[in-house]
């Protein structure tokens, strides 16, 4: 099994993306607006590991990927 993280929440967005510089409730709304892609299961909200990985390295990061 891979130890590939899939998922980010937002607590995690906000602390390896942001380095805490914008709230909580910032990213949130980022969010419900469709600035940043989720998946929600239940009421958690979820950020894919590639937007991450591009937010973090630039678009070349995802781009062999499927």
């Amino acid at each position: 099994m891979s130890d590939a993280k899939n998922f980010y929440d937002l607590d995690e967005l906000r602390e390896e993306v942001f380095q805490n510089k914008i709230s909580k409730a910032h990213i949130y709304n980022l969010c419900n607006r469709g600035d940043i892609p989720t998946v929600r299961i239940g009421r958690r909200l979820l950020i894919p590991s590639w937007y991450v990985d591009q937010l973090l390295h630039g678009p070349a990061a995802t781009a062999g990927q499927a």
